[in-house]
């Protein structure tokens, strides 16, 4: 499993990943598994999202590797 964090969470509307030193590639996701999200990004990098209210899961995949977590977009 890839070893990465999000903040902020909750969030507004970017979601900043730190640290990554790889290329890697950020998907949002409803609750109900639809993709809502893409963004590539390397280093750490704070993305823009504009998305409503709620829970979404974010999967972040980095060298073959993946990261699954929840956040919360205020």
């Amino acid at each position: 499993e890839l070893k990465v964090s999000l903040y902020a969470n909750p969030a507004k509307n970017h979601i900043t990943v730190p640290h990554l030193n790889n290329p890697a590639t950020l998907e949002l996701f409803s609750i109900s598994g639809q993709k809502l999200f893409t963004a590539d990004f390397s280093g750490t990098s704070t993305l823009q999202v504009n998305l409503a209210s709620g829970l979404y899961i974010a999967k972040i995949l980095s060298e073959g590797k993946t990261a699954i977590r929840k956040i919360v977009i205020q």
